[in-house]
């Protein structure tokens, strides 16, 4: 079965007609109405009696990314994609498209910015000490890679897509800089890459964070930061949201800080003593069982990464205990939630 490379006879609303452009070379997404993505991948695989790794495979697209994330329309359909579902459940879908997207989807934000292999210089705005600031250096200790010429922080696309957008716009807002997220396409990682020579060199400067393996450097979290508690709240918070975890673990839920690097592993062990909120410490990990103390780090800590969010109100208000693999239908729930999540639920959530 074969497709052709342009859109056919599929019909787009006169109002994405009227602008008599290449829709191909101008839209990346596409946003069908409400049910409709779903119903669109559903149908393409039930009626041609396909298994989802078929499917996806047919598609070129990876297996949970379609069963998950494009199913439950937590991610919209690729141009190219959305033309092999019509073709495969033989109608037209065009007519239930909303909204025509410009956006690049390997690569969300940046490039212009860039200073890639190091040439030339990209300014930074002098950073100022924020609690914002505190969580992108929170996220990059966690799971971050520091260089003479960028930094990258890394992420599971499946899961933690928004997250990763959300330390861009930090990096933005504080920085003056713009960010590129780059997504392989063979892996289920995704990247927040921000280059600048400047901005690195600030980072081993001014908050004392070498170049290079973490572990191996003994990084740490920077003093100015500990001496404030609001900069440390928000630097715990980025480091849990990257290294941390709050899973399932039988019929409860424990919230752990893992880390090979045994300094920064007594810094966030002497945080969450500080912040009343870990009961436990061994050899490589800190955390809580405890539900009271979780309940109380969501007060006061909070999380900007959906996984940790989700896991956390629905024990909350709905007393379900999620497994990673079960997020994936709750996630477009949370679409409208404030971040950091953190204080009182009921002003926190603003469902769309």
């Amino acid at each position: 079965m074969s497709f052709s490379k342009n859109t056919g006879n599929l019909d787009y609303p006169n109002r994405f007609k009227k602008e008599k452009l290449d829709y191909r070379m101008v839209s990346k997404r596409i946003r069908l109405k409400n049910g409709k993505q779903r119903e669109l991948i559903e149908k393409a695989k039930n009626k041609n009696k396909l298994t989802w790794q078929e499917l996806s495979s047919f598609l070129n697209l990876n297996e949970l990314y379609v069963c998950n994330e494009l199913r439950h329309e937590t991610r919209l359909l690729g141009i190219e994609t959305f033309e092999k579902l019509c073709k495969l459940v033989d109608k037209n879908y065009g007519v239930f498209v909303k909204d025509v997207l410009d956006s690049n989807w390997g690569q969300v934000k940046g490039g212009a910015n860039s200073n890639a292999g190091g040439q030339g210089l990209v300014n930074i705005k002098n950073p100022q000490m924020t609690p914002r600031f505190a969580e992108l250096i929170g996220a990059y200790l966690g799971d971050g890679t520091l260089t003479k010429y960028f930094m990258r922080i890394t992420a599971d696309k499946r899961y933690s897509f928004p997250y990763l957008e959300y330390l861009g716009n930090i990096a933005e807002e504080t920085l003056g800089i713009k960010t590129t997220i780059r997504i392989p396409s063979t892996r289920n990682i995704a990247y927040l890459e921000i280059r600048s020579k400047q901005f690195c060199d600030y980072f081993k400067e001014n908050l004392d964070l070498s170049f290079g393996d973490k572990i191996r450097n003994k990084v740490k979290i920077p003093k100015e930061i500990l001496k404030d508690k609001n900069l440390a709240r928000a630097c715990l918070r980025g480091l849990m949201d990257t290294d941390g975890s709050f899973s399932k673990r039988g019929a409860y839920m424990c919230l752990e800080f893992t880390s090979l690097n045994p300094i920064l592993l007594e810094q966030v062990c002497q945080l969450g003593k500080q912040f009343e909120v870990f009961t436990h410490k061994n050899k490589e990990q800190v955390g809580t069982n405890s539900w009271l103390k979780i309940v109380k780090y969501f007060n006061l800590i909070g999380s900007s990464n959906r996984i940790h969010i989700v896991r956390f109100s629905e024990r909350f208000y709905n007393k379900k205990l999620l497994y990673k693999t079960d997020l994936f239908p709750y996630f477009k729930k949370y679409d409208g939630i404030k971040l950091p999540y953190m204080g009182s639920w009921s002003r926190g959530m603003t469902y769309p």
